[in-house]
């Protein structure tokens, strides 16, 4: 081959690689900019998750604090002796669900005695009945 015909060549080589590699270099800009807005998705998406349980748990803190606020509002209507009534009523209720829990707890523990009572008396008759008196 001439020379001529080989630096021509060479040229051409030479060109196709700048192309390439210009090629690479846009391919490369393209993937990291579509990691880019990937992972800004991603973490919008998960703000975007935190924000609205964020927004459900103020809402139940909402409703609460408006059933407060009305329960104050008929409190604040009443006169002493009926918010005094309130009081006490509330404090029978309390006390009577106190008293149905441990009455709750006694009768498990008065169960579990029967069925110990039960199972003595049934250890009792098989050994009497394998014990023979003459």
């Amino acid at each position: 081959m001439p020379p001529e015909e080989l630096k021509q060549q060479e040229e051409e080589y030479q060109s196709i690689l700048r192309q390439l590699n210009k090629a690479k270099e846009q391919e490369y800009k393209w993937f990291e900019k579509y990691d880019l807005q990937k992972r800004t998705t991603k973490s919008l998406a998960f703000e975007n998750g935190t924000l609205k349980s964020t927004i459900a748990e103020l809402e139940d803190e909402n409703k609460l604090l408006k059933i407060q606020l009305s329960q104050a509002r008929i409190e604040k209507g009443l006169t002493k002796s009926e918010r005094k009534k309130n009081q006490l009523q509330v404090h029978r209720e309390q006390m009577y669900q106190q008293q149905q829990n441990q009455i709750s707890k006694l009768n498990q523990r008065l169960d579990g005695l029967f069925e110990a009572r039960d199972k003595l008396i049934a250890e009792n008759t098989r050994l009497r009945s394998t014990c023979y008196f003459d």
